[in-house]
Order: structure tokens, then sequence, then C-alpha cells
């Protein structure tokens, strides 16, 4: 199974600040001998070599994630800033209609904004199907584009579009079963589990863990237990989550335990702080996978969620 970062801030958008980028320049031209630079192959030596933090970006767009469907049906979760250049990537050429699936979470401000500008939805042909358990949220959706926040409503573009409100589920697209729960945030969001192929992916944004969601009921396990790939939340450090309860997101170090406890391979550290830099971001996945070997070795990859149109598999 296949998927994809397409914006993995939280709160709202962070792009790199020019002062940011001439950091990273000068530290890299500090590193850089002579040696380095004889051949051309040198050069991609030394490149290579560089600290992700260094060479390289977490992405400053808010959420928006795909996983697999197929090539006319595009499975996303959330429409972030992200999805704006996930609909880039899919509309920049000449091609067949295509059917968008959108899966909210919730709709605070940060998983909505790039719906406005998301250009499957200017392409007549295309159909956009949203998705989501919370009763009347078509209603959330079309007021964001309404004046006086937007000046381009939703019902004039040209795209064929349904709001289809989520039951017990699953639900089975292009291949790809989905399954939901409710998870723990200010206002109520839900977590999505997608299975392919005998592979398994749970994608939990926005979430607060607490003592609740650790007991291994059978609801519990039944979702989460030994998924190939969890992302979770992990936006604040210990100290801020202590700083900052009820809030609605966790720690990496909670993220980290909760992977372990429900034998998960490979967890991502998502919905990144927008006040973490890229350097801060990596230090914590690095401090993080220190924390699950020390707990048990070898027993969790742990990973920083970033974006990029190269996409992962599980």
């Amino acid at each position: 199974m296949k998927f994809r970062f397409w914006g993995v801030r939280g709160s709202l958008p962070c792009p790199e600040t020019p002062e940011a980028v001439r950091a990273k320049v000068s530290t890299i031209i500090n590193r850089v001998q002579s040696s380095d630079l004889v051949s051309p192959e040198s050069r991609e030596r030394f490149l290579a070599g560089l600290p992700p933090e260094l060479f390289g970006s977490i992405g400053g767009n808010t959420t928006c994630f795909e996983v697999e469907g197929s090539p006319r049906e595009i499975l996303v979760v959330d429409a972030g800033t992200g999805l704006r250049e996930l609909g880039t990537f899919y509309e920049s050429s000449p091609s067949s209609p295509k059917h968008y699936h959108i899966f909210f979470t919730h709709f605070h401000w940060d998983h909505l904004q790039g719906l406005p500008f998301f250009q499957g939805l200017f392409q007549r042909g295309n159909t956009i199907s949203f998705y989501s358990p919370m009763k009347g949220f078509e209603k959330w959706v079309r007021q964001q584009m309404d004046e006086p926040f937007f000046p381009v409503p939703l019902s004039v573009l040209p795209a064929r579009m349904f709001f289809v409100e989520l039951d017990e589920g699953p639900l089975v697209i292009a291949g790809t079963q989905v399954r939901w729960r409710s998870v723990n945030h200010p206002g109520s969001c839900v977590c999505y589990r997608f299975e392919r192929d005998g592979k398994s992916l749970i994608f939990s944004t926005d979430t607060e863990l607490r003592v609740v969601d650790f007991d291994k009921s059978p609801e519990n396990l039944l979702f989460y237990d030994e998924v190939d790939v969890l992302v979770m939340d992990a936006q604040y450090t210990l100290d801020e989550a202590i700083e900052r309860p009820d809030w609605g997101h966790s720690s990496s170090g909670l993220a980290v335990e909760f992977a372990l406890d429900f034998h998960a391979k490979t967890l991502y550290l998502f919905h990144h702080e927008p006040n973490h830099d890229d350097s801060r971001i990596e230090e914590i996945g690095r401090l993080a996978q220190w924390y699950a070997d020390h707990k048990r070795p070898g027993g969790l990859k742990v990973l920083v969620a970033r974006e990029g149109r190269k996409g992962h598999k599980v």
C-alpha cells in the first residue's frame, strides 16, 4: 500500500523563512572540503551525506494525506493547504477525469484551508466525494467558501460533488478498505484505518492520547493492534504537552508509547508544531527513535513525516 504526505504541519501553514534558508546554505558551505568539489560524483556524495535538516525540508503546508486508490480514484484525508499541491500534481497536464475521495477528520481551519485552491474542483468531468461521520458537515464545507470568507462559492465550480455521511462502515473504495473511530480532540475528530493487500495504515491526526486509549479493550485491539504504519499526532514535546492540557495534541514520547503498546511496525510523527523549525523536528525524531529503542530494542521504526511528491510504501 502506497501513501504520500502533502501537508504535515499543525495549526497553520509555516513556510520556511529566508533567514532559515540562508542559515542552511551557510552551514552547508562551511562543511564543504576541496575534495568534495573535484567531480560531479564527489559533489553528489557530499550532498547525499548531508543531514535531512540541511538538505531538504519538512514542509510548511497543513494537513493533507494521500493513500493508495487507483489511477482514477484518489483517496485523500483532509483539505489543508497541502491539498493545493496534490491538485497541482494530478491536474497539471490534460488527463482523463478523476474521482477524488476526500475524508475529513474534523473541520478546524488547518484541515480546510486548501479546498478553495484545489484544482480538482475546477475541472469539468471530475467527481469529488466528501466523507465524514459528522452529521450535517456539508453545511460547514460550503460555508467556508461563501462570502465574506471567499469570493467563489462551491456551488458554481464545475466538478460534480457529493457529501457522504459515514455510518458504522467499513467502506471499500478502489480496493482499499476504510474504517474510522473517534479520537480525543476539542470539537471531536476521527482517525481512519486503511487496509489493502494485507497491509494496514492508521492516520490519527489531532489526537490527544489519554489513559483510556492505552486500554487493551476488544475495540482498541481490533482497530490499532499490529498495524503496519501508524501516522500519529506528535505536535508537542513532553514539556509542551504538560503545559497545554486539553489542547488536543500529543507528544512524540506518548506517540512512541502508544505505538509500542499496540505493536505498530512503523510510526510517523505528524502534525508538526509550527514553532519548531526543521532542525528541531529532526532532533525530536532522533530522540523518539532512541526512546523506542530504549523501551524495546528493534521493536519500532520511528520516522518524521515530511512533504514530497515521492511516495512511501508499507
